[in-house]
């Protein structure tokens, strides 16, 4: 299975949500997972100076969305996208 871009998702993203500062949050957030090539509710509350529930939201809407994949408790999620 062929990784998509962040700028290939990105793209697809816009095309389908409205701007609102939620968007914003999330957005960043999977640039940020992206990057780090690891998703985290730890790595998300450090990196982005947010809440744990709020973190653990991104993630949930991050798997639904196919941008990350649950592996087993304890473990980072997959990311599935790539940097290029």
């Amino acid at each position: 299975m062929k990784k998509i871009t962040i700028d290939e998702w990105l793209a697809e993203f816009e095309k389908i949500n409205t701007e609102n500062d939620e968007d914003e949050v999330y957005k960043k957030a999977v640039k940020f997972v992206v990057d780090k090539q690891r998703a985290a509710t730890i790595l998300l509350v450090v990196g982005l100076s947010i809440s744990e529930r709020t973190a653990t939201r991104l993630l949930a809407r991050m798997e639904l969305d196919g941008v990350i994949e649950y592996v087993g408790s304890g473990h980072s999620r997959k990311v599935l996208l790539c940097k290029k």
